[in-house]
């Protein structure tokens, strides 16, 4: 694949993790800065990749799950109250998409994209609405430029996931940016 052998896309993607982590060591650890640096070098490299191929990479989405539980783990221990939350926002998206994906054969959402939600999931907990309306937006906004200047016909398809990873990027960044503004003023 020479996408991962791309200088420049290696560049980005860790540039764009890093910003993520400088901006979340401000509210977290230098643990959980860490976590954060490494979930989105993944995501995001993943991402580029699903752009260029349409397909997600399972094992750096699978070790993205295990890296956003460790995290979880790490900023909730046992606040039973945000895992159970976080446990019923998981189901109530996931199992419906997985559903979907399985009985339309991945026409309308990969299942890899689930897995990827899964992962978002398990990092965002709560806040997984606000990352998946960013995504679904900006996916939205990008097929009807596509359809309008007709770049895509109406049988296209486009990969989902990087639209995941970027609503996800935008909502960490900007929660903890608003944070840290905050506690500026």
């Amino acid at each position: 694949m020479e996408v991962l052998n791309s200088q420049r896309i290696r560049l980005v993607t860790l540039f764009c993790a890093l910003v993520a982590g400088v901006v979340s060591l401000h509210s977290m650890s230098v643990l959980s800065a860490l976590t954060t640096v490494a979930f989105y070098v993944l995501l995001i490299w993943n991402a580029i990749i699903d752009a260029y191929t349409k397909t997600l990479l399972v094992w750096v989405t699978n070790t993205a799950i295990v890296i956003a539980l460790l995290h979880s783990v790490w900023l909730y221990h046992s606040d039973f109250t945000t895992w159970g939350s976080s446990l019923l926002w998981g189901l109530l998206i996931c199992v419906p998409l997985i559903l979907s994906s399985l009985l339309t054969g991945g026409r309308m959402l990969g299942v890899g994209d689930v897995r990827l939600l899964i992962a978002l999931v398990c990092w965002h907990g709560t806040h997984i609405l606000d990352a998946l309306v960013i995504a679904i937006v900006a996916a939205g906004v990008v097929s009807l430029v596509g359809l309008v200047i007709r770049r895509l016909d109406r049988h296209a398809t486009i990969p989902f996931g990087p639209y995941l990873v970027g609503g996800s990027w935008i909502t960490s960044v900007s929660k903890d940016f608003v944070s840290l503004a905050q506690s500026v003023i």
